[in-house]
């Protein structure tokens, strides 16, 4: 084992107790943690009760014993349906993240390291109790000797250093497992834990958190419409975020917003608009819409909170995704299957008749329903297991979209059940044809176009004089690769080598009959003193024998 791996045997032993108790002991072998970690076979005997319980509810048993690293993975995992079937994703979705806080003497040494003096010289007043408790931080309110109330959040102690010795065994173990596992190589997950890896160090860096959320703010907030907390940079650190406190109700309190003058139905279309214009127009956009992390403000603005999981689509992607929409809403299967290969990440030789009979299925589904009663989330849900059926990967940011998605709909149908996606439709359409075809995004366009073409023109004369002093050389070698041809050419070779068996057969049979005619006449003819019949015989049968072997071995029988 490597020096991080042996470092780290404690936890490594955890683990392996932990997943040989809920009935993955199989896994572990195959994996050969077993003898790496020179483990006592009878960690092997697995309780019959835990093999009997549903594989999701084990995997997301596993998660949670095995703390905060693990449950942030199952929560990345709950938003890829293109990497694990139904039954388990709807177990992840069921991951409970139970903390409890930790004390005001611990969240008071960390601000003094963090800010420099205790917190009476930063803070007026601070909550002895959190708002708030997650595995990674938690929240206090208290207010600045400028007067204004604010939110800090502290991270919880040591947990940096637990997460970065779990993420260091979760790379190893992916390294151990594409490299015993086929489906393991052929899912790259050594790419997902690494693409995990660097999500999760992001998280656990607030000074990265306050740079999201004034990104966002100077993407986003409008006055009336959407606001963003400010950042607090004086008493703002790796692990300590301090923001400011706003007053609001949470968005799915229907009936308080109604009492204060706000429709949750037209609560309902700004969220959308807003959220159409993160993902159509910008593409960056917020990644944990839920009721949590969205409040409504007493002027009726809409305010986010939380800006430690974003999403951002490229203009590329975000242009195959607008085209992916499109042939959704016109239930159009060709050009659903061209999006996804687009945007996904497809293998090899794949199938796409079958692929687009499959979406032709799903859309068969939805094909009676009017627009008002399609979830835009599940459509996504159902594209993602597409995808895992015909191993496509989908792009992370698209994944989480989804997740997104299917969030977002809850809220919706609290704020208002009866609005669908016949009603959104007016305002998505609307989204859709100022995204696809907005100057910015037509002049960013021709923009790549000009500059491609400007690169090859540059590029050009040179790579011409490198091909003719190739062919100058005599080095050029041209391959063809035609399948068709190649099986053509060996149902000929097959063809020719039994004529060639059948001449042969002819031949020696002819042979015979001139040895049983010659016999039955009584007459030996002799050659130089050698009886000639009996030579042509065995040199017939070794031709015979040598042949036979020659095609047989050549497998083009």
């Amino acid at each position: 084992m490597r020096g991080k791996s042996i470092r780290h045997l404690h936890r490594y032993r955890e683990i392996v107790a932990c997943l040989v108790r809920n009935g993955f002991g199989y896994l572990v072998e195959e994996l050969g943690l077993w003898g790496i970690l020179s483990l006592p076979k009878k960690i092997f005997s697995r309780p019959k009760k835990e093999e009997q319980r549903a594989l999701g509810i084990r995997v997301r048993l596993v998660l949670e014993e095995l703390g905060p690293t693990f449950i942030k993975l199952g929560q990345m995992l709950s938003t890829r349906p293109d990497l694990l079937p139904h039954s388990i994703i709807s177990e992840l979705d069921r991951l409970q993240d139970r903390v409890l806080p930790f004390s005001l003497r611990e969240v008071g040494e960390i601000i003094q390291a963090e800010l420099g003096g205790p917190v009476g010289e930063h803070f007026v007043d601070f909550s002895s109790s959190p708002l708030a408790a997650a595995s990674i931080g938690q929240v206090h309110t208290a207010v600045l000797k400028t007067g204004e109330k604010v939110v800090v959040k502290v991270q919880r102690p040591d947990i940096a250093a637990v997460i970065t010795a779990d993420l260091e065994i979760l790379a190893d173990l992916a390294a151990i497992a594409e490299h015993r596992l086929e489906m393991a190589r052929y899912y790259r997950v050594a790419d997902i834990a690494a693409e995990f890896s660097q999500g999760l160090r992001a998280e656990l860096n607030y000074i990265l958190e306050a740079r999201n959320a004034e990104r966002f703010a100077a993407l986003y907030a409008d006055p009336g419409r959407l606001a963003v907390p400010r950042v607090f940079w004086d008493y703002t650190s790796a692990r300590v975020i301090t923001l400011e406190y706003m007053l609001g109700l949470k968005i799915t309190e229907t009936e308080a917003l109604t009492r204060a003058g706000h429709g949750p139905r037209d609560i309902a279309h700004r969220l959308i608009d807003i959220y159409l214009e993160q993902v159509l127009i910008v593409g960056y956009f917020h990644g944990d819409p839920h009721p949590g992390n969205i409040m409504v403000l007493a002027d009726g603005t809409i305010a986010f909170t939380d800006f430690g999981l974003m999403g951002r689509l490229s203009p590329r992607l975000r242009r195959d995704f607008i085209s992916l929409l499109t042939a959704i809403s016109s239930r159009d299967a060709n050009g659903i299957v061209r999006s996804i290969v687009k945007i996904g990440d497809a293998a090899e030789g794949i199938d796409l008749e079958a692929l687009e009979e499959d979406v032709e299925k799903m859309l068969a589904k939805y094909f009676d329903l009017p627009l008002s009663e399609i979830s835009l989330g599940e459509a996504f849900y159902d594209l993602s297991r597409l995808g895992y059926r015909h191993h496509i990967q989908i792009p992370a940011d698209l994944a989480l979209l989804g997740k997104v998605t299917v969030t977002l709909e809850g809220v919706m149908g609290k704020l208002a059940p009866q609005l669908g996606m016949a009603d959104m439709a007016l305002s998505f359409r609307r989204q859709l044809l100022r995204a696809k075809f907005a100057p910015r995004e037509l002049a960013a366009g021709l923009w790549q176009q000009i500059s491609a073409f400007r690169e090859f023109l540059h590029t050009f004369p040179r790579d011409l004089s490198d091909l003719l002093q190739i062919m100058k050389r005599g080095h050029l070698h041209l391959k063809i690769d035609l399948p068709s041809l190649k099986l053509l050419v060996h149902h000929m070779d097959r063809i020719g080598n039994r004529l060639s068996f059948s001449i042969v057969l002819l031949s020696f049979s002819i042979i015979m009959t001139g040895l049983i005619i010659g016999s039955s006449l009584g007459g030996r003819p002799v050659l130089f003193g050698v009886p000639a019949i009996e030579v042509g015989f065995v040199v017939a049968a070794i031709m015979f024998l040598w042949l036979l072997f020659a095609i047989f071995r050549s497998g083009r029988f």
